[in-house]
This record gives C-alpha cells, sequence and structure tokens, in this order.
C-alpha cells in the first residue's frame, strides 16, 4: 500500500471499521490499530547502504495524530533510543535484498519501540539538516549506476 503525507489517512473507531471500508471502494488500503503513544512523537530512523544514518523526531500538533508538517507537526533531529536503531538494523536483515535506503518510523512505549511504518518508495529522508548522510546517499546512488 502506497501513500504519501498522510493522504486520506483516518482515526476510525472500531465500529466504523465497515463503513470505512465501503468509503476506500476498490482502492487498496491498511489499518493499524491506533498507537496513543504517536502524540508523544514519532521517529523516523534513516538508513543510508544498511548503515544507521540519523534521525528526526516528529510531534503532532496537539490535538492531531498525524506527524506530517502539512497538519502542524513539528519535526527536529535527535538522537533515538538505542532499541529503535536495533529494531531498525533487525528489520532491515530480514528484506530479501539489501535496500540503498530507508526510512524506519517507530513510536516508543517505554523501552520498546513499535514499528509503524517501512518506508522503501521515495521516503522523506530529511537529507537537508544531515549533509554526512546527502554525501553518502549521493555515493550510494553513484554505485549503483
Amino acid at each position: 500500500v502506497i501513500s504519501a503525507s498522510a493522504h486520506r489517512t483516518a482515526r476510525v473507531l472500531v465500529e466504523d471499521v465497515p463503513s470505512a471500508i465501503r468509503e476506500f471502494g476498490d482502492t487498496e488500503f491498511m489499518v493499524q490499530e491506533f498507537l496513543p503513544e504517536i502524540t508523544d512523537g514519532e521517529w523516523s530512523l534513516v538508513f543510508i547502504g544498511g548503515e544507521y544514518m540519523h534521525a528526526v523526531k516528529k510531534v503532532p500538533a496537539s490535538g492531531e495524530f498525524r506527524s506530517q508538517r502539512d497538519f502542524g507537526a513539528q519535526q527536529h533531529a535527535a538522537d533515538p533510543p538505542s532499541s529503535a536503531i536495533d529494531q531498525g538494523k533487525r528489520v532491515l536483515q530480514i528484506l530479501p535484498d539489501q535496500a540503498a535506503y530507508a526510512r524506519i518510523d517507530f513510536v516508543m512505549r517505554g523501552d520498546e519501540s513499535l514499528l509503524i511504518e517501512l518506508e522503501l518508495i521515495e521516503p522523506e529522508l530529511f537529507l537537508p539538516a544531515h549533509p554526512a548522510a546527502a554525501q553518502q546517499f549521493a555515493h550510494i546512488i553513484a554505485r549503483c549506476l
């Protein structure tokens, strides 16, 4: 399932799922359990060439659950919990092929990192704030050519 910038993302009560399914018609969609921890912020970890490079914490605006700037979220570079980095590495290891780049999004429940999204197709990699990561990404692209 592919989306961008929380396009058509909605919070739906369990009893309203059948009507939400009808609303999507033949379009593919994904259902995820709502994790209340999302309101504390979502971690986006960037891996390039299989190596952890940097992270951004995205905190939704008050009363909002979506972590995109379009919905008022604040995004800033930060150091993620080591458990999230470790889990990100494990996620990458189970892919059938090594990803040239990936963004892996987590929320934290206490000390436990909960995977909410693996971005492999045109993810926001937050490169402008991390020049070293941008240079590493350019080297990987050059190797692939």
